[in-house]
C-alpha cells in the first residue's frame, strides 16, 4: 500500500502554552532547543513555522532545534511523487530543495533557524559551508 503524501501542514495549530517559556528565553538569548524525545515531523514543522515569523518580524533571536523525529520521509521539491511508492512511513512534501530525506529514532536533526538575508551567505554557500564544518567536526571526533 502506497502511502498518503502529505502537503505541508497550515501555520500553527497543534503548538501548545508549553512552548511560551522556550520562547520567551529565545527573546533574550540565541538558543538551542534540545527535546528529549521524538518529535513528530508535523509538530516539528508548526514550531519552525511559528519560530521563522517571530524571527522575520524581529520578535525572536536565531534558533536552532535539535531533536529526533518518529519514521518519517519528506520529499523535496525536486522529489517526483513516484518517490513516496518505497516509503513505509509517512511522507511529507515540503517546501526546501532536494529530493527524498528520510529520519528516524537516534538521528539527531538540528534546524538552524536565523534570517539569511542578516548573514553574508546565501542559501547553497550556507549549506555548504555547514556541511563542511559538520564533517569536520565528526572527522575531529571520530
Amino acid at each position: 500500500m502506497t502511502p498518503r503524501v502529505r502537503d505541508t501542514p497550515p501555520p500553527v495549530s497543534r503548538l501548545d502554552d508549553s512552548f511560551q517559556p522556550l520562547l520567551e528565553r529565545a527573546r533574550e538569548y540565541p538558543v538551542l532547543l534540545r527535546f528529549g524525545a521524538p518529535v513528530e515531523y508535523e509538530l516539528a514543522l508548526e514550531l519552525q513555522q511559528l519560530l521563522v515569523d517571530q524571527i522575520y518580524h524581529e520578535q525572536l533571536r536565531p534558533v536552532i532545534l535539535a531533536l529526533e523525529h518518529p519514521l518519517v520521509v519528506t520529499l523535496g521539491r525536486s522529489a517526483p511523487d513516484d518517490e513516496a511508492a518505497l516509503a513505509t512511513a509517512p511522507v511529507w512534501r515540503t517546501h526546501r530543495g532536494g529530493h527524498v530525506t528520510v529520519h528516524g529514532p537516534g538521528q539527531l536533526v538540528c534546524y538552524p533557524i536565523f534570517d539569511l538575508r542578516r548573514s553574508p551567505w546565501s542559501v547553497v554557500p550556507y549549506v555548504r559551508r555547514l556541511e563542511q564544518l559538520l564533517a569536520g567536526t565528526c572527522r575531529r571526533l571520530g
